[in-house]
């Protein structure tokens, strides 16, 4: 029987060491730019946003929710064989929109993950490195009022009730027309009294055409 292999470990260098150094205290920080105060991960020698340089490690709350995620049921990475199947996500934090963070996701099984589901950070030891950043899901009494549960841009608009009462449907603007559908006859204004009085004054006043011979 072959021995079990060992999963690859990170390399830290002195750019990522502050983050590795905080994960081994079950921190999870990020780096900020002093100028435009935009987080920003991964690590970077300067501000994407701004170019500016002056960029620190902050803690942040290790809550968002599931962006995208993927099953690996058959690995190809030395180390990973015997957690197959695992899920892998990418989570935005709830400090800043657009803001991703990538993980494993523990303590729920991979037919349980959905996208939108809120998590936070959990650390997970890798024999001979020390603690990794990883996502757990969050228990309905760790919500907030606010759950990241339900990314932006799958809100929809609230919907009406149909005149068949089928259900519900979108709601439509006014003046536009579905494809396909005939405009609707409108009845003309009323003529003030002196207009019609006229009108009839004439019609009676106008002769007869008369017919050819």
């Amino acid at each position: 029987m072959n021995a079990p292999q060992e999963r690859p470990h990170p390399a830290p260098t002195p750019l990522t060491e502050p983050y590795w150094s905080a994960c081994r205290t079950g921190r999870l920080v990020i780096q900020r730019c002093a100028g435009c105060r935009r987080y920003v991960h991964f690590p970077e020698p300067a501000c994407p946003f701004c170019r500016g340089t002056a960029l620190g490690f902050e803690p942040v709350s290790g809550r968002g929710h599931v962006l995208t995620y993927t099953v690996i049921h058959r690995p190809f990475v030395p180390g990973f064989a015997d957690l197959a199947p695992y899920a892998v996500a990418w989570v935005e934090l709830v400090e800043q929109p657009g803001l991703r963070a990538f993980g494993g996701i523990r303590g729920c099984p991979t037919d349980g993950i959905t996208i939108g589901m809120p998590v936070a950070a959990t650390f997970t030891d890798l024999p001979g490195f020390g603690p990794i950043p990883d996502f757990r899901p969050l228990g309905p009494e760790e919500r907030d009022g606010r759950s990241p549960a339900t990314p932006r841009a799958t809100r929809s608009c609230p919907a009406r009730a149909a005149p068949d009462d089928h259900g519900p449907v979108e709601p439509r603007r006014a003046g536009v027309r579905d494809v396909g559908e005939r405009p609707r006859e409108s009845t003309p204004p009323p003529q003030p009294e002196h207009i019609r009085r006229r009108a009839t004054s004439a019609a009676e006043s106008t002769p007869a055409p008369r017919r050819p011979p």
